[in-house]
């Protein structure tokens, strides 16, 4: 079993086809996330739009895209064990948004039967925490 934590930034770059996308995107037998890729792809989206990057008419599209991978997801919400994990210090420099799914990833890790376990992120400051922690990362 093959299982991947999806970070924000591989789930963006995969819907928008961009440059540099993780090409083997959902090749996976469990997909897991926290609840903040929601909010972050919502804010992405939205600040797309409003910059004048995307129409509605591809805002609508990555929408009913992001919704039937929504279902292939399993969503772990945000609670205070993960925010205790993801105030606490790191090897190196995190910001908050990464250092909740850093500390979701390192704790669904901890507490399920996950096979080969991968982040799949396109950020570097999370790829080398997570790389620093022992966690196997792609993108």
């Amino acid at each position: 079993m093959t299982s991947f934590y999806l970070d924000t930034s591989a789930v963006i770059r995969w819907v928008l086809q961009s440059p540099n996308h993780y090409t083997d995107f959902g090749n996976w037998d469990v997909a897991i996330s926290s609840t903040l890729l929601k909010v972050e792809f919502s804010r992405t989206l939205d600040r797309h739009l409003k910059l004048g990057n995307l129409n509605q008419t591809q805002i609508d599209q990555c929408i009913q895209y992001f919704k039937e991978l929504s279902k292939h997801i399993h969503w772990v919400k945000i609670d205070d064990r993960i925010l205790e994990k993801a105030s606490q210090s790191y090897p190196h420099s995190i910001g908050t948004l990464d250092a909740i799914h850093l500390a979701t990833c390192v704790l669904y890790e901890e507490e399920f039967e996950v096979g080969e376990y991968f982040l799949l992120t396109h950020d570097a400051e999370l790829a080398k925490n997570a790389n620093s922690l022992g966690l196997q990362v792609k993108g």
